[in-house]
């Protein structure tokens, strides 16, 4: 049990120094600075760094207390940008599914959470797919599997009501290449490198912009 307790404490501190770093390196970019357009500047002052104490942040951080400090910052920015969008459908790939749901339902209860198994056949994935066109649909990728071949048939069938959010995009310089270039497909406008994750909109009256935030 002490063993047990020394590795956690030590995991924590090294997630600490871990942020103090990417924060220092990406400080310039912070809540919105040096931002031109007012649509993302919005995005990244009232979604991305929104720091109000939500009335769900709380609750759900004692019942998931054991799924991490990043686990927790990113479920805050799911529940953010439902909040914001309010999709209809929320499609979710790979990775932990149970607190995703949670986070991204508090911010719409309403909204419908399909969870895809890495191992999903396409054929069943392009029925949810199809199921999407035409309304307002988030969509989680987490890069295991077969992430490629879904963030291709996403970005095929995605429409200006749509947001896309992958995970661990500074996973490594192969995953960081495959980000750019999912930023660089002609259906995306605006795209924001949060170094934990990436968004990507697909709204047709903004001009193609890249942004990195520190979130």
């Amino acid at each position: 049990m002490t063993v047990y307790y020394f590795f956690r404490i030590f995991a924590f501190g090294m997630y600490r120094i871990r942020r103090l770093f990417v924060w220092l390196r990406r400080s310039r970019y912070s809540r919105g600075f040096g931002v031109q357009s007012p649509f993302a500047y919005g995005f990244v002052r009232y979604v991305v760094n929104e720091h109000y104490p939500y009335y769900a942040y709380e609750r759900l951080m004692r019942q998931m207390p054991d799924i991490g400090k990043k686990a927790h910052k990113l479920g805050r920015l799911y529940f953010r940008i439902v909040n914001w969008k309010q999709p209809e459908v929320a499609l979710s790939f790979g990775g932990e599914q149970d607190s995703f749901r949670a986070y991204a339902t508090a911010g719409r209860r309403a909204m419908r959470v399909v969870s895809v198994d890495c191992s999903a056949l396409m054929t069943e994935v392009e029925k949810e797919l199809l199921a999407l066109a035409g309304v307002v649909s988030f969509i989680r990728v987490v890069p295991e599997g077969g992430y490629k071949e879904f963030c291709e048939r996403i970005l095929a069938g995605a429409h200006e009501m749509s947001v896309l959010v992958v995970e661990q995009i500074h996973r490594d310089a192969s995953m960081f290449r495959y980000w750019k270039e999912l930023c660089a497909h002609e259906t995306v406008t605006v795209a924001f490198d949060l170094y934990y994750c990436g968004v990507i909109l697909f709204e047709k009256k903004h001009y193609k912009q890249y942004y990195k935030i520190n979130f």
